[in-house]
């Protein structure tokens, strides 16, 4: 499996038989989605940072609420969380995605808010991948990021949702990516134009933090 980062909360996953594309965003946020022809997409909310399909030219299957789905031997699920710390009264539901393919088990956190129950972290359990907001403002901020991050102990940890010089206001990410690597101070950090994953025995056994160059 390779995994490239678009920006934003946006993540291509490609397996040797299928392509799935996680929270397409919208021009406004002020950086444009590369094309790609994806056989799954994956929406964790309603905002259009998170669910422009409008771009996608192809047939896809599209997947925007809770619930398991089997497509081209990658499984999904899909499991309800809110987009604020307050039931969603300020900014609605946030769906969390697991995804499991190849071996591994990723989990993208879509724009979650707050952080985990116990029976949450049950769900999510043993994680291999975690694609984790940090930016704050509309999302768990850094601290919190670092929290959740404690709480499920994945093996490599993808920010993503954090202010960069591309990020428009629209986006409404606080603070850049070294709040969060401030937070999680002694957690090894590499830099990686993509994510290739092979065999989970050749992952370190310590938990590391890939930080993904923006694919444009």
């Amino acid at each position: 499996m390779e995994i490239v980062y678009f920006g934003h909360s946006c993540f291509w996953l490609k397996t040797q038989e299928a392509g799935v594309l996680m929270d397409p965003f919208a021009d406004k946020i002020g950086m444009r989605l590369p094309k790609v022809a994806p056989d799954i997409v994956c929406c964790s909310h309603q905002h259009s940072g998170h669910n422009d399909v409008s771009q996608i030219s192809n047939s896809a299957f599209i997947i925007s609420a809770p619930g398991e789905y089997e497509i081209k031997n990658v499984s999904i699920t899909g499991l309800a969380a809110w987009h604020d710390g307050v039931d969603g009264k300020d900014r609605g539901r946030n769906t969390v995605y697991i995804v499991e393919a190849e071996g591994w088990r990723l989990c993208h956190l879509g724009d979650i808010g707050h952080l985990l129950s116990d029976k949450e972290c049950d769900l999510i359990n043993s994680v291999d991948v975690l694609m984790i907001p940090v930016g704050g403002e509309t999302t768990i901020d850094a601290k919190q990021a670092a929290a959740v991050v404690a709480q499920l102990e994945p093996r490599l940890v993808l920010p993503m949702h954090f202010k960069t010089n591309k990020t428009a206001e629209y986006a409404k990410a606080k603070t850049p990516i070294e709040d969060f690597l401030q937070e999680m101070n002694g957690t090894r950090v590499r830099h990686e134009k993509k994510l290739k994953l092979s065999s989970i025995a050749a992952v370190e056994s310590e938990m590391e933090i890939v930080i993904l160059e923006r694919k444009e």
